[in-house]
């Protein structure tokens, strides 16, 4: 499935993406999201799969879009360089 990321905090360790189309949001835990939690950003592109935590569904191996990870990595460089 893929879904954008609505909410995401750190410091806490979990976040919240949207499928397209749909109303409600499924929590992510920082430990689902596979790759380098620096670039997550709200906004950015996921995909992830379906799971269930405590009778609710809830997203699992979230990922970032190759298409997003670029735009995150460009927002970076340029702040960086500023």
């Amino acid at each position: 499935m893929f879904g954008t990321v609505v909410f995401y905090r750190r410091e806490k360790g979990y976040g919240f993406v949207r499928q397209a189309e749909q109303l409600s949001d499924l929590f992510f835990h920082a430990s689902e999201f596979e790759g380098n939690e620096n670039l997550l950003r709200v906004g950015a592109k996921v995909e992830f799969t379906f799971g269930e935590h405590k009778g609710k569904r809830v997203a699992r191996n979230v990922r970032l879009l190759e298409e997003a990870q670029e735009e995150v990595r460009a927002i970076l460089g340029s702040s960086a360089a500023a």
